[in-house]
């Protein structure tokens, strides 16, 4: 096994450990008209991701999977990933919307801030990540966005991670704050109809190579053992803590340059 493929899987063992120190269980399912039907379940959820949805793309065997995360009483958590081959994602998929349709009724209106990205090879596409309200301030939106990319490594062995939100989510900083993404990984990549939800809308766009994934994942392995027997919520927090510090140095660091 490669280093990359023992450090990841290293992580996602970690991941299911600390879970179930804070009383959680994983399942990880391939079907994903099951996870349609678990986002479905929740009245405030009016549509799910297409890229994942399998009534908006013909999904072949062993191209996806999603991660339920259960509790005592039930499923509290999901997150669903996708496998692409691509010379180009940007190009291929992004532009096109075929990383949401088979049949696209529009493509999508990309700005220019994406020009000149090339992102190629074996891509993982994370998204669908859906949070029990019992199961909020856990720090599972920040977890099950890591375990995906550890399990894509292990399953796909990609090249790059891509993930996708509204604009309310980016301005939460999520994408980075949360979800882990390098912020200068992050662009605008559309303003204007939006080919899913038939309507204006700016959509951000991240990536995550493997190295950088795979740097992450050492780094909050460290953070795992000085952690010891802490909840999840706990390390999520120790984590955002020191990450938002790093940010701070590298701030004082580029203004003195």
């Amino acid at each position: 096994m490669d280093t990359d493929a023992k450090t990841s899987g290293n992580y996602f063992t970690k991941s299911v450990e600390m879970l179930a120190r804070s009383g959680f269980k994983i399942s990880i399912n391939t079907d994903m008209s099951d996870w349609r039907t678990v986002l479905l379940s929740d009245p405030n959820i009016p549509m799910v991701n297409a890229t994942f949805d399998p009534e908006h793309s013909t999904i072949r065997p062993g191209q996806a999977f999603w991660i339920g995360v259960h509790d005592a009483e039930g499923i509290v958590a999901a997150i669903a990933d996708r496998h692409f081959e691509s010379a180009d994602y940007r190009a291929e998929y992004l532009v096109t919307a075929r990383a949401h349709f088979d049949n696209p009724p529009m493509s999508m209106p990309v700005t220019s801030d994406t020009e000149g990205e090339v992102w190629s090879g074996s891509i993982g596409h994370s998204g669908g990540l859906w949070v029990h309200p019992r199961a909020k301030k856990q720090g599972l939106s920040w977890l099950l966005p890591r375990m995906c990319r550890a399990l894509s490594i292990q399953q796909w062995d990609v090249d790059r991670h891509i993930g996708m939100c509204f604009e309310a989510i980016y301005r939460a900083g999520f994408p980075t704050k949360v979800y882990g993404f390098p912020e200068e990984e992050v662009w605008l990549l559309a303003d204007g109809v939006h080919p899913v939800v038939r309507k204006p809308a700016r959509i951000y766009v991240f990536h995550m190579d493997r190295a950088a994934i795979v740097d992450q994942f050492r780094h909050e392995l460290s953070v795992f053992e000085q952690a010891g027997d802490k909840q999840l919520r706990d390390i999520a927090f120790i984590v955002g803590q020191r990450q938002n510090q790093a940010a701070e140095v590298e701030k004082v660091l580029a203004d003195e340059r």
